[in-house]
């Protein structure tokens, strides 16, 4: 791996942790409850060794708010639309499986093209993902407008509840 493709994952997990650290405020400001599911990891044998292997979580979060519940997975991107190959197709079925027996489910991105001005968290239900052609790009105009993180924190998380 080249060391230009090392920090730039470096910054976009940087830039993914912000996000979720401001989507948690988010949840505990409007009264959602919330989990947040680890990265877990599996002990495996190799030989005369012990290796632990770290795990993707299915997805990153659980919202609940008076009965109903949400289960997504948050991306973030510097650019102003996200590309389907940056979708981890395993989390899209495991979203699959609960969206199947009637769960709300989908993706939150947190498009952040370098401008705090304009930086907005958008959410695509599971349909959207699944009915993207291959080689196309998710776009903030096609998802549910969730609002900014700056100036201030105007993320409307109840209100995505009614859009379920």
């Amino acid at each position: 791996m080249s060391l230009k493709r090392a920090v730039a994952g470096l910054r976009a997990k940087r830039q993914g942790d912000v996000f979720e650290s401001y989507l948690k405020l988010a949840a505990q400001n409007q009264h959602v409850a919330y989990l947040k599911i680890p990265t877990g990891c599996e002990v495996r044998r190799m030989g005369p060794n012990i290796k632990t292997i770290m795990v993707k979580s299915p997805f990153d979060f659980i919202f609940a708010y008076k009965g109903q519940t949400l289960f997504f997975d948050c991306k973030s991107t510097d650019e102003d639309r996200f590309v389907r190959s940056r979708i981890d197709w395993d989390q899209v079925e495991s979203m699959r499986t609960l969206h199947d027996q009637g769960c709300k489910t989908g993706l939150i991105v947190f498009y952040d093209a370098g401008n705090r001005l304009t930086s907005s968290a958008h959410f695509y239900p599971l349909e959207t993902i699944l009915a993207l052609p291959k080689g196309d790009s998710l776009k903030p105009s096609e998802a549910s407008y969730l609002g900014r993180i700056y100036p201030t924190l105007s993320i409307d998380l109840i209100g995505l509840f009614g859009k379920l």
